[in-house]
């Protein structure tokens, strides 16, 4: 006899109880699952509640895949999972409640390109998430504006680690294809150099007007991997040009207190980044809003 799939409804309630959490509001879904902010029964505090069907062997191998990357992503530049869960054909994540706005958010409300010293910042902050993810043996393999968070404290945050596989490894050619190496492309073994590759992409797509930035990033970008700087290099490089994170911060404070769901009564759609600006949309999906959520029940928009 065929088993009916639990519903989706079903298998977040059963998560969130065996989490031990209660559920304030979706951050957002995408086709492998949701997010959800999330309050602790036990003392009140936010989390966010990642959760990924488990029906086939597929879809089992490839959220113990992320759970376990998600688990060595802990540090000071990664959003990575405090714990996980299983349950009858799902699994589930528990996240940090990290407040801030992606990447590519900041870019759209802004429209317009941040100050180059900014952006050094930035493609700073993603330079040492990677040095720590790499450290633990796992390249990212998504590496774009939409999986990087900045915080009103001028913090840069990796997220999602739903691509990630081991150095040496092999993997499909999942992710961003604007950002994505020509070798993960091909199919080649995990690299850390193909991360550096995504940087590179990244840090052009925000056209910075500093030439020595604009160098540093089509160097990062080579098509040939042995021609890309290392990461540290890149990184001191970057060090030499990059701001205060207070400065990189004021830029997200003003809009953290005011993104709320956009069920809430009188808020906008989301905003519109300029045609040119098509890499840098932001994407309406639980990947950019898998750790994140905001005291006092209100959510970015990421």
């Amino acid at each position: 006899m065929l088993r009916t799939p639990q519903a989706p409804s079903t298998a977040l309630h059963r998560a969130a109880a065996a989490a031990r959490v209660d559920l304030v509001h979706r951050l957002g879904r995408g086709g492998q699952g949701q997010v959800w902010c999330v309050r602790r029964r036990a003392d009140g505090r936010l989390q966010a509640l990642k959760v990924l069907p488990r029906h086939s062997q597929r879809q089992r191998a490839r959220f113990a895949r992320e759970a376990e990357a998600a688990a060595a992503a802990l540090g000071p530049h990664l959003v990575g999972a405090r714990g996980s869960l299983e349950g009858r054909g799902w699994g589930a994540l528990v996240l940090p409640h990290v407040p801030g706005v992606s990447l590519a958010l900041l870019v759209a409300l802004h429209r317009s390109t941040p100050p180059d010293a900014v952006l050094a910042t930035v493609a700073l902050g993603v330079l040492e998430a990677l040095d720590e993810l790499h450290a633990r043996g796992w390249q990212h393999r998504d590496v774009a504006p939409h999986n990087v968070v900045v915080t009103p404290s001028g913090d840069v945050r990796l997220i999602d680690f739903g691509a990630a596989v081991r150095l040496g490894a092999r993997g499909p050619a999942v992710g961003r294809a604007e950002f994505m190496a020509p070798e993960q492309k091909a199919g080649a073994p995990a690299s850390a150099a193909a991360d550096v590759f995504s940087v590179g992409r990244m840090l052009l797509a925000l056209k910075p007007s500093n030439l020595a930035l604009v160098s540093l990033a089509k160097s990062l970008a080579q098509p040939e991997p042995m021609l890309r700087p290392s990461l540290r290099d890149a990184a001191n490089t970057l060090r030499e040009h990059a701001a205060e994170p207070a400065e990189l911060g004021s830029l997200v404070g003003p809009w953290v207190p005011t993104l709320t769901p956009r069920r809430a009564a009188g808020v906008p759609s989301r905003p519109r980044a300029p045609e040119h600006r098509a890499a840098l949309r932001p994407r309406w999906s639980w990947a950019v809003a898998a750790g994140l959520c905001v005291a006092s029940s209100v959510s970015q928009w990421v």
